[in-house]
């Protein structure tokens, strides 16, 4: 961490309350909850993945890794501007893009013992978890949320399907690499 902190010194952050998605004609406008908001304003919920660790435990084996989906509430956007060229190869980021966007994702801890909706993506939580930093185009879509009769439990529930998720492809990694 403080080699990323020492190629972050010259960089311009700023934080957003909100962006939208261009990939498609629909694109979601995304609004950070702690910046902005009102109280007619939701509290947006989205679906984002990250590659997990799998060895992480075990500083012997070799890195293993596997793509997870996760659900969260959108705390945060960050426009970040790296304007060293050096800096952004050692931080191993597009030598041609000097601007990136990151989200502040508060996870939900997903109820892994109730299992008997997730064929139709849905899933429960009754608290939140960490925040994760990822990139937004880590983000796949914003979900919606209900609450359960069980107190303080919510319902997520993801219309997307399968469609919507990231494929992960590294061209300089073999298949076995993750």
């Amino acid at each position: 961490m403080a080699r990323v902190q020492d190629y972050m010194r010259d960089a311009e952050i700023q934080q957003w309350g909100k962006v939208r998605r261009v990939d498609t004609d629909e694109g979601d406008t995304m609004h950070a909850a702690q910046v902005g908001q009102t109280l007619e304003m939701p509290h947006l919920f989205g679906c984002y993945e990250m590659f997990i660790e799998k060895n992480a435990a075990f500083r012997q084996r070799a890195p293993k890794f596997e793509l997870q989906t996760f659900y969260g509430q959108l705390q945060h956007l960050f426009v970040v501007k790296i304007p060293d060229s050096a800096a952004r190869e050692a931080l191993r980021l597009p030598p041609e893009q000097d601007t990136f966007i990151f989200a502040g994702i508060r996870t939900c801890v997903i109820d892994a013992n109730d299992t008997k909706l997730n064929s139709l993506d849905i899933h429960f939580y009754s608290r939140m978890g960490s925040l994760d930093v990822v990139d937004i185009t880590s983000v796949q879509c914003l979900v919606g949320r209900v609450k359960d009769r069980e107190p303080h439990t919510w319902g997520i529930i993801d219309r997307s399907g399968g469609l919507v998720r990231a494929l992960a492809v590294d061209e300089d990694l073999g298949d076995d690499d993750f």
